[in-house]
């Protein structure tokens, strides 16, 4: 079996912004470390498989921190969050030096927001940025043997993908049919 041992220390603020409870501030601040051991080490064979050794060979870490923010006030939800990860590992094994965790994605916000226009109008937004994934690069080598040129791939994650932004927006309106309410986007 796989082990982790988590520490994380948080603080949580909630703050109520009427006296008829129908707005509240939330801010949270978590810090973390996760100490792993007896991992099961993955790596990238032929044609971007990720394979897995079977063996529990690899120890690891990941330690940092998440930030959230939430405002719910009338006609206006929204959501903001910031994590920020380091996660490494190495393989006990084959002597090697740490290398980042697949899982190791090391910023990441999110937002998301809902505005009620009225008259069942709303407008919502989400918004996505992560940076960082790590990924083993390939390269072109020739097998004697089969006298061909073959894809290899590092086993160990050694490069980071560019970072990801994803923006969506909606606009829907709740009708009113038979009594019954049926929202259409």
């Amino acid at each position: 079996a796989q082990m982790a041992v988590h520490y994380i220390l948080g603080i949580e603020q909630n703050l109520i912004l009427s006296s008829n409870y129908t707005g509240m501030l939330k801010f949270k601040l978590e810090v973390f470390y996760k100490d792993y051991k007896n991992l099961i080490s993955s790596f990238y064979s032929h044609f971007d498989k990720l394979d897995y050794s079977r063996k529990n060979d690899a120890i690891g870490y990941a330690k940092g921190f998440d930030l959230y923010f939430y405002i719910n006030i009338p006609n206006f939800y929204s959501w903001l969050s910031y994590s920020y990860l380091v996660a490494r590992e190495k393989n006990i094994l084959h002597g090697s030096s740490e290398y980042p965790r697949l899982t190791g994605q090391v910023h990441t916000i999110a937002w998301i927001t809902n505005f009620a226009l009225g008259k069942g109008w709303n407008i919502d937004t989400k918004f996505y940025y992560g940076s960082c994934y790590p990924y083993a690069p390939k390269y072109l080598e020739y097998e004697k043997k089969s006298n061909q040129y073959i894809w290899e791939t590092e086993q160990t994650k050694k490069e980071y993908l560019p970072s990801y932004q994803r923006i969506d927006l909606r606009i829907s309106k709740e009708f009113k049919l038979n009594s019954h309410r049926l929202k259409t986007f």
